[in-house]
């Protein structure tokens, strides 16, 4: 860090470099692909490219068969994971219930204090400096 006028201040930056250029994916010929796998090494974990080629399928035909359609995502309208997973009667449950786990953790606290209380006076030398 350096001095910055009375202030603290830091600056840090990063710097991205293409490991597969646009070009490379372009001349890809049908079944080959880049996969990128994590691999183990001695202090931390490399990430290795690799380029493949898968078999096509084994019949005629293959290129007409239709794909499923593609899920239509609106910029701003979010993933929908709240309404898909959020179920609206257990939020109602957990609010309710928050008095109650508030009531819990005071509980808990007041129970870890006396413990504590309770070890200093069994080992009084226990909180003594040195």
């Amino acid at each position: 860090m350096r001095d910055n006028g009375g202030g603290e201040g830091s600056n840090i930056s990063s710097q991205a470099t293409a490991r597969i250029e646009a070009r490379d994916l372009r001349e890809l010929q049908p079944g080959q692909a880049y996969i990128s796998t994590l691999e183990p090494i001695a202090d931390g974990v490399a990430s290795p490219l690799w380029k493949l080629r898968f078999p096509l399928p084994p019949f005629p035909g293959w290129q007409g068969i239709p794909m499923p359609a593609a899920r239509e995502h609106h910029e701003g309208e979010g993933l929908g994971y709240w309404n898909r997973f959020v179920d609206e009667q257990r939020m109602e449950e957990f609010l309710a219930s928050l008095p109650e786990r508030e009531q819990a953790v005071a509980e808990k606290a007041t129970a870890d204090r006396n413990s504590a209380s309770n070890s200093l006076l069994l080992n009084p030398g226990f909180g003594e400096d040195l």
